[in-house]
This record gives C-alpha cells, structure tokens and sequence, in this order.
C-alpha cells in the first residue's frame, strides 16, 4: 500500500467486514519483486513482523518470538526491537536512515506445534535460503505456513491441555 493510501485504498465493498480485521499481507507494495536484501525498510519490516505474528499465534513465548524476529532483521540488515505480549507484537525495525513501527494483534490464541516446528526450520533456513528470494515469493511461503491446520480438533487440544 503506498504511504499516501489514496492510490490502492480499499473501496467498501473491498473492505473487510470482520470484528478483527486480517492484514493482506500480499498488497503490501507494488515493489514485491525486489529482492528481499534490496528492499525497502517497510517491506523488510513487514516480513520481520510477519514471521513474528506467526509465531506468537502458535502459542509460543515472547523469547522465541524475539529470537525469530531479530534473525530475519540481522539478515535483512535491520535492528529490531519488540514488546511481545500474549496476543501482539509492537515493534519496531530501523536501519540507520530509516525506522518502520507496527502493532499486530491475533484475534485468538492456540498451540499448533506442528506450525511452530515449521515456522522454526523456515527461520533457521531464513539466511541461506529466503533472503536472496523476492518479497513476494517470502510472503507466498509464509501465506502456505499461515494455512496450515493444527493436527487436532479443537476438543482434543482442550482436552490434552486440561
């Protein structure tokens, strides 16, 4: 979305209707075929975030939201810092000229350790394999992780977590 808004705005029957709006991650930018090293502080911010918010929707802890988080920011050049309550991140990334701060919030909480394991591998693979990859594509691997279903029905988890 451009910084203006007027360009790419949403009209009415566009916009989403839901109590907790979901963020589309893939009209982001029009800039998404840049390399992920090359791009801008924002897109590279609302990929450190992204990777973040995911996580913490597993059930994970603050810790290795942070962990993750400040991986994909020292890969793509940045300097990250977040405050990570139970269901959103505030933060903010900066390179030495410019700074991008966001606040995500999930609309419920769970565990899904299988999405956490993978979520955990991506970013372990993050500056290997993902960084020299566009923006878009990153974010086409990450709406495929987002996607994934927990290995149980709703009851069984409260019953294994009772």
């Amino acid at each position: 979305m451009s910084d203006n808004g007027d360009e790419h705005a949403l009209n009415e029957e566009k916009m989403p209707q839901d109590h907790h709006m979901k963020i589309p991650w893939n009209r982001i930018s029009d800039d998404e075929e840049v390399p992920a090293m090359e791009a801008t502080v924002k897109l590279k911010s609302s990929l450190v975030g992204r990777v973040g918010i995911q996580m913490l929707s597993c059930g994970t802890g603050a810790w290795r939201v942070r962990e993750a988080m400040n991986t994909v920011a020292r890969t793509l050049g940045l300097i990250c810092s977040a405050d990570i309550g139970l269901t959103s991140i505030h933060y903010t990334c900066f390179n030495y000229e410019h700074s991008y701060t966001q606040v995500l919030a999930l609309a419920s909480t769970g565990v899904n350790t299988d999405k956490l394991n993978i979520l955990e591998h991506f970013v372990k693979q993050f500056p290997d394999k993902y960084a020299k990859m566009t923006i878009r594509q990153i974010h086409q691997k990450l709406d495929a992780i987002q996607v994934r279903r927990g290995n149980y029905p709703p009851f069984i988890a409260g019953c294994a977590a009772a």
